[in-house]
């Protein structure tokens, strides 16, 4: 049996109330708001860990943190990762080329529909 979950369901505008009242600065409401909505509390909330004071189980940040300080380290973390997964896919384009190459000409053409390739 899952075990109860015993933290309420908040609206993104309780969510953006509850980062106020932990000391979260909080220029632009609106866009805080569609942030919350769009990106999600718990997805942004790993980029305002950081913001957190000691000890974290306290849940109140730093003085001088701001929502604006962690969507940059989202927006940050965002265009590496389309960087890196850019990247990739170069990667990921020649090793396939490479096994069309070298099981087309051992193979033949149609390899890839041969079951026994693949034990």
């Amino acid at each position: 049996m899952p075990s109860q979950y015993i933290k309420p369901s908040l609206s993104c505008i309780d969510q953006l109330s509850l980062l106020k009242q932990r000391g979260l600065i909080i220029d632009d409401d609106k866009k805080a708001l569609h942030l919350l909505e769009h990106i999600g509390y718990y997805r942004l909330s790993g980029y305002w860990y950081t913001l957190l004071d000691t000890p974290k189980v306290d849940h109140q940040f730093k003085p001088q943190s701001t929502f604006n300080a962690a969507f940059r380290m989202y927006c940050f973390d965002r265009e590496l990762r389309q960087l890196v997964l850019g990247e990739i896919e170069k990667i990921e384009v020649a090793v396939k080329s490479q096994i069309s190459h070298v099981f087309s000409a051992e193979y033949g053409a149609q390899w890839y529909a041969n079951p026994a390739l693949f034990n």
